[in-house]
């Protein structure tokens, strides 16, 4: 069975079952002007980004040795640089980031094509679960990615930000143009960032490419912050 044949399958389970739901979405649609709170500045370009970033962060792009184009596969959650399974061997993805469901049920990783996208993406494997990307280190204060949803065009990917203590520090939403479009999406944080928690409307399967995060460095960008207590 073909990756797109086994998500068609789990849509179709989904919506049988009565599982398939709405994820609570702020009411406003798009890359917001600023941030919920002022603790968060988001970046609609990767030029953007980077310039407020003051470095160039490296991209983990989830293009694994087995896994070719035009292919998929479930993983072992959860998905790092310490992974060795039939998705990726240990040292092969970039240290520092850990990829799980949140119904630990499994991630998946698709080869460029394997359901009609550009590039190998990665993401909770069925469209029910949230995907979640944690952070080893304490000092991480800026998060870049390009998003998708796999199921439709037009839906909205929901993005939560969580702190070092697990509270909320914002959240967005990112407009996808056209089904397995990816759209940019990143975020400078005054504080730093444990967690990123991406959930597509309608269950639509939100999938990740491009993940990048560090601590920025550009010295200025704390001066853009009315940090709220």
């Amino acid at each position: 069975m073909t990756t797109e044949k086994y998500f068609a399958l789990v849509m179709a389970i989904s919506m049988f079952l009565g599982l398939v739901a709405t994820h609570s979405m702020p009411a406003s649609g798009g890359l917001p002007k600023s941030a919920e709170r002022s603790s968060l500045a988001y970046y609609s370009t990767l030029a953007g980004f980077h310039d407020n970033v003051g470095l160039v962060l490296p991209a983990e792009n989830f293009e694994v040795q087995a896994i070719d184009a035009n292919d998929g596969a479930e993983c072992t959650e959860p998905l790092n640089s310490q992974s060795n399974d039939h998705c990726a061997s240990p040292g092969e993805l970039l240290a520092g980031f850990s990829l799980t469901s949140s119904n630990g049920n499994g991630v998946v990783i698709l080869g460029d094509q394997d359901i009609g996208q550009e590039g190998w993406v990665a993401g909770a494997k069925e469209f029910i679960a949230t995907t979640i990307i944690s952070f080893d280190d304490a000092d991480i204060t800026a998060v870049a990615m390009d998003v998708l949803a796999g199921l439709a065009g037009g839906l909205n990917v929901h993005v939560q930000f969580f702190d070092l203590q697990g509270s909320l520090i914002g959240s967005t939403q990112v407009s996808t143009s056209d089904r397995l479009v990816s759209e940019f999406i990143g975020v400078i944080s005054s504080v730093p960032i444990s967690r990123v928690e991406l959930a597509t409307t309608q269950n639509g399967g939100e999938l990740i490419d491009n993940l990048r995060f560090g601590t920025a460095q550009d010295p200025i960008f704390q001066d853009r912050f009315e940090v709220t207590p």
